[in-house]
C-alpha cells in the first residue's frame, strides 16, 4: 500500500475515534488529541468541525491544530461551519477562535460581515456579535450598527454597550434619534451611565418622545442628576406638565419632588400652572395629587403664602386629599382677604367639614362677597346649628340671598325646613323667591323627605298679586305675564299692546298721551337711569316687579314722546329640554375651551337659549362662570358653579372692557350677552384660545352666516388670521328662529345646529364657508341639523303648519308637496 494511502487511512481512523469517543482511558484520549495536533493530514474542515465539540479538551486541541496550520482560510471556514449549529456550540467555537494567534480575527470577521455574499455575510455578522469583546471589535460593531440589518444592529449596540466608556458617548448620542425603540433604549442606557448635569437638557427634551420603559430609565437618571443641577432644571421639567401623556406628567412630578426643597418646587409649579390652559392645569393638578403626602405637606404650607394666586391654587391642590388637615386649612381660609379663596374654602368646608365648621361658616356668611358660598356650605353640612343659621338668612333683604338660603335648607333634606319653605312660598314679597321656595318644597315632597301636597303649594303661589301701592306700570307688566305675552309695548297715542304667540294684541282702554306714558314709565327709573335716558335718549335696563318677576326693557324717545318695550323674563332659567334643543347640545358641558355661539334675528329668544346653556353648566360643572350682560336678565342661583353676573353700563363700561378684566378673574366660562364689534370678537377669541369656554350671542340668521359675520367684522388683511383662530376655537353654533304653532296659540323654536368638527374647521380656514350647509347635510351623524331638517321634523310632529315651514325654509322645493296648491297660487299671484 502506498505511504500516502496509509497516511490518509490513519487520519480517517484518528478522526473517527475522536468523533465516536473510542478510547479506553484518559491517557489514550490525550494521546489521540496529541496525534490530532501534530498530524499534517487533518484537513481544515475536519479541524474546524472539532471546534463545535461539547468536549472542551477536544476544542482546545482543534484550536492548536488550526493555529499550527496558519491557514488564511481558517476564519472563513469557521464562519461557514456556523450554519445550523446550536447557540452554545457556536459560542464555544468562537471563543476558541478568538484565542488563536491568528492575524486580526475580528478584522477578518468584520470584512466578511460587510463584503461576503448573502448567507456567509449573515453568519460572519453573527460570529462577530458572539465573539468575546475587546476594543479591537469596536470599529466592526459600529459598522454593523450603521449598515447592518435591524436585528444585528440592536445586538451590536447591546454588545458595544458592554464595553463602552465615556469616550464612546458621542457615538451613542447619535443613536438617540434612531427609529428602533429598543436600539434607543440600549443607547440611552450608555448615555445615562456616563451622564452629568450637562446632559440634563438633552434627557429632559427627549423623555417625552420615548416609550414608557425608556422614560423610566431617563426619569431615574434625571432624578439622580437634578439635585446637582441649578434651578434651570425645574423650569425644563415644568414644561413636561402640559403633556397629554399621564405617565410623562407623573414622571415630571417624580423628578420635581426628588429635589430637596419641595415647598419651593410646589410653589414654582403653582406659579407656572397659571400659564396653562384651564383643563391642562386641572389635569396636571390631578397627576400631582397622586403623590399623596409628598405633595400634601408642602401644599398645606403654601396655603399661608403671601401671594393670593399661590394660596388659591394650593387650596385647589389639597382639595383632592382625604386628610383632616385639609378641612382645618380650609376653615382658616374662610377669612382670607381674597374673596375667591374664601369662596373656594367655603365650598371645600361644605364638602368635607363637620358641624365644628358651622361657627366659621356663619362668620363667613356675614361677608358680602362670600355669603352665597358660605350659605350653600351650611346647607351641605346640615344639623341644627347650621339650619338655624340658614333660617336667619331667609330674612335677608336681598332676594338672591334668600333664594340661596332656601336652596341650602332644602339641600339638607331635613324635614324641619318645610315650614320655612312654606312660609316663603306664601309670603315672600318677590315672586321668583316664592317660585323657588315652592319648587324646592315640591322636590323634597317627591323624594319623600317632607309630607306636603305640591298642588296646595302651587295654589298658594298663584294667589299672590302685585303689592298694593305699586306703580301702575307694575300692574301692566304683571298682566303681560298672566296673559302669557312675551313683550309689552307702551307707546304715545296708542293703547298698550301685548305680543302673544308672535302677534300683537291691543289691550282695552284709551290711547296713552305723552304725559300719561311718561307718568307710567318714569316711576320705574332710579336717578342714574333717568340721567342716562336724558343724556342718551334711550335706555336698556332690567326691572323687578315685586311679587311678580323681572322684565328687560328698552325705553326710547321718538317724535311723540317717551316709549317703552318690555320683555317678560321667566322666573327661573330654562333648561335645554324645555326649549326643545337637541339632546346632543348637552355635550357642551364637557367642553373645556372654545366658543359656543347662539345666533338668530332680534326677538328670536337668543338670550333665553344662552341662559339655558349657562344653567346647564351651572347644574353639571363646578366652574367659575363670569357673565357679561346688557342688561342682566335671568338671575342664576348657585347650583354647582360660582356665577358672577356683571351688567354693562352699571358694573362695567363695555363688553370689551369687561372681557379684558375677565381674563384676570380666573373664569372657566365667560358669557358674552352680545358680540357687537371686532374688539369684543378679538377678546372672545383670545379667551377661547387661552383655555376658557366662551358662550355668546350674535345677530345672524343661519349658522353659516354667523361664521361669516365673525370673520367679516375684521379688515381684509386680518381675516386670514381670524379664520385660523376661529376655526380652532369654534365648538358649536346654535342658530334659531321662532315660528307660530300649528294651532296658532303659541310659538315654537326651530334650531339649526353646527358643530365645530375638523371638516368644518377646514372650510373656515380655506374661506369656503359657502360649503358649510352642504357639510351640515352629511354631518347629521355628528349631531348637525339644518333649519330645513328641523322644520321638517316640526311639521311631521304636528307642531307647525307646512305653510309656516315653507315660508321659513331655505330649500322650498322640499316643502312644496306638503302645502296646499292654493297656498302656492296665492304666493305667486
Amino acid at each position: 500500500m502506498a505511504l500516502a494511502t496509509m497516511f490518509k487511512s490513519g487520519t480517517r481512523d484518528l478522526l473517527q475515534r475522536l468523533r465516536t469517543k473510542a478510547w479506553e482511558s484518559p491517557d489514550e484520549k490525550h494521546a489521540l488529541l496529541a496525534e490530532l495536533e501534530g498530524s499534517d493530514g487533518v484537513k481544515l474542515p475536519d479541524a474546524v468541525s472539532f471546534l463545535f465539540s461539547p468536549d472542551g479538551e477536544m476544542r482546545q486541541a482543534a484550536g492548536r491544530r488550526l493555529a499550527a496550520r496558519k491557514d488564511a482560510e481558517t476564519v472563513r471556514a469557521v464562519v461557514s461551519a456556523l450554519k445550523g449549529r446550536p447557540e452554545p456550540a457556536r459560542r464555544a467555537a468562537l471563543a476558541v477562535l478568538a484565542s488563536l494567534p491568528l492575524p486580526d480575527v475580528a478584522g477578518q470577521l468584520g470584512t466578511l460581515a460587510v463584503e461576503a455574499p448573502g448567507e456567509q455575510r449573515r453568519l460572519a455578522t453573527e460570529a462577530l456579535l458572539e465573539m468575546p469583546l475587546s476594543q479591537q471589535t469596536v470599529p466592526h460593531l459600529t459598522r454593523i450598527i450603521e449598515q447592518g440589518e435591524a436585528a444585528h444592529r440592536l445586538r451590536a449596540v447591546q454588545r458595544f454597550a458592554e464595553i463602552a466608556n465615556d469616550k464612546n458617548v458621542p457615538f451613542f448620542q447619535r443613536l438617540l434619534d434612531d427609529g428602533d425603540d429598543r436600539l434607543r433604549l440600549a443607547a440611552w442606557q450608555v448615555v445615562v451611565r456616563f451622564a452629568g448635569p450637562a446632559q440634563l437638557p438633552l434627557m429632559i427634551s427627549k423623555v417625552g418622545e420615548e416609550p414608557y420603559g425608556t422614560q423610566q430609565v431617563l426619569v431615574a437618571a434625571i432624578q439622580a442628576l437634578a439635585p446637582k443641577a441649578g434651578a434651570d432644571v425645574v423650569e425644563q421639567v415644568l414644561r413636561l406638565l402640559s403633556s397629554g401623556n399621564t405617565a410623562l406628567r407623573t414622571a415630571a412630578f417624580k423628578i420635581l419632588l426628588a429635589l430637596p426643597d419641595r415647598v419651593a418646587v410646589v410653589r414654582r409649579f403653582i406659579t407656572y400652572s397659571r400659564e396653562l390652559q384651564g383643563w391642562v392645569r386641572d389635569r396636571a393638578l390631578e397627576s400631582m395629587r397622586e403623590f399623596g403626602p409628598e405633595v400634601l405637606e408642602p401644599a398645606l404650607e403654601l396655603i399661608g403664602d403671601p401671594e393670593p394666586d399661590v394660596r388659591s391654587t394650593a387650596l385647589t391642590l389639597v382639595a383632592g386629599f382625604d386628610d383632616p388637615r385639609v378641612g382645618q386649612a380650609a376653615m382658616r381660609c374662610l377669612g382670607d382677604e381674597d374673596w375667591w379663596i374664601a369662596i373656594h374654602a367655603a365650598d371645600l368646608v361644605g364638602r368635607i367639614g363637620g358641624e365644628q365648621a358651622v361657627p366659621a361658616l356663619v362668620q363667613a356668611a356675614a361677608r358680602e362677597d362670600v355669603r352665597w358660598a358660605a350659605v350653600e356650605a351650611l346647607g351641605r353640612i346640615g344639623g341644627e346649628q347650621a339650619l338655624q343659621a340658614l333660617a336667619g338668612q331667609t330674612r335677608d333683604p336681598r332676594p338672591e340671598i334668600r333664594i340661596e338660603a332656601l336652596a341650602a335648607l332644602a339641600l339638607s333634606e331635613d324635614p324641619r325646613v318645610l315650614p320655612v319653605l312654606q312660609q316663603a312660598t306664601q309670603r315672600d314679597p318677590v315672586k321668583w323667591v316664592r317660585v323657588r321656595a315652592c319648587d324646592l318644597a315640591t322636590r323634597l315632597a317627591e323624594k319623600g323627605k317632607v309630607a306636603v301636597d305640591p298642588a296646595a303649594l302651587r295654589e298658594a303661589l298663584a294667589t299672590t298679586s302685585v303689592a298694593a301701592g305699586a306703580p301702575e306700570a307694575h300692574r301692566l307688566l304683571a298682566l303681560a305675564r298672566q296673559q302669557g305675552a312675551s313683550d309689552l309695548h307702551v307707546s304715545v297715542d296708542a293703547v298698550p299692546v301685548l305680543r302673544i304667540s308672535g302677534r300683537l294684541v291691543r289691550l282695552q282702554g284709551e290711547p296713552l298721551t305723552a304725559e300719561r306714558t311718561a307718568a307710567l314709565l318714569h316711576p320705574l327709573l332710579d336717578p342714574g337711569q333717568r340721567e342716562q335716558l336724558e343724556r342718551c335718549r334711550q335706555l336698556d335696563a332690567c326691572f323687578h316687579v315685586e311679587n311678580d318677576g323681572r322684565y328687560r326693557a328698552n325705553l326710547f324717545l321718538d317724535r311723540k314722546g317717551l316709549n317703552g318695550v318690555f320683555r317678560v323674563i321667566p322666573e327661573q332659567p330654562p333648561t335645554i329640554t324645555e326649549l326643545g334643543l337637541p339632546a346632543q347640545v348637552a355635550d357642551i358641558a364637557q367642553v373645556h375651551q372654545g366658543i359656543v355661539l347662539v345666533t338668530g334675528p332680534a326677538g328670536c329668544g337668543k338670550s333665553t337659549t344662552l341662559a339655558a346653556l349657562v344653567n346647564l353648566v351651572n347644574e353639571t360643572r363646578r366652574s367659575h362662570v363670569l357673565s357679561l350682560e346688557d342688561p342682566v336678565e335671568f338671575v342664576h342661583p348657585f347650583k354647582s358653579s360660582l356665577i358672577n353676573q356683571r351688567e354693562v353700563g352699571r358694573h362695567t363700561a363695555s363688553f370689551a372692557a369687561a372681557l379684558r378684566a375677565a381674563l384676570r378673574e380666573d373664569p372657566d366660562v365667560i358669557v358674552i350677552g352680545e358680540m357687537r364689534d371686532a374688539e369684543t370678537v378679538t377678546l372672545a377669541l383670545t379667551a377661547a384660545e387661552t383655555g376658557h369656554v366662551v358662550l355668546a350671542t350674535l345677530n345672524a340668521n343661519t349658522a353659516a352666516k354667523a361664521v361669516d359675520r365673525v370673520i367679516t367684522a375684521f379688515p381684509a388683511d386680518e381675516q386670514p388670521q381670524v379664520r385660523e383662530s376661529f376655526a380652532d376655537s369654534l365648538k358649536l353654533v346654535v342658530s334659531q328662529a321662532l315660528l307660530p304653532t300649528a294651532d296658532g296659540k303659541g310659538r315654537v323654536a326651530c334650531f339649526e345646529i353646527l358643530w365645530g368638527t375638523r371638516p368644518i374647521a377646514s372650510l373656515i380656514r380655506d374661506n369656503k364657508t359657502f360649503q358649510i350647509p352642504s357639510l351640515m347635510q352629511i354631518g347629521q351623524t355628528h349631531g348637525m341639523r339644518t333649519f330645513d331638517d328641523s322644520l321638517l321634523h316640526l311639521v311631521r310632529a304636528g307642531k307647525i303648519s307646512p305653510e309656516a315651514a315653507y315660508m321659513r325654509a331655505v330649500s322650498k322645493d322640499v316643502f312644496e308637496p306638503l302645502v296646499p296648491p292654493k297656498f302656492l297660487e296665492q304666493l305667486l299671484a
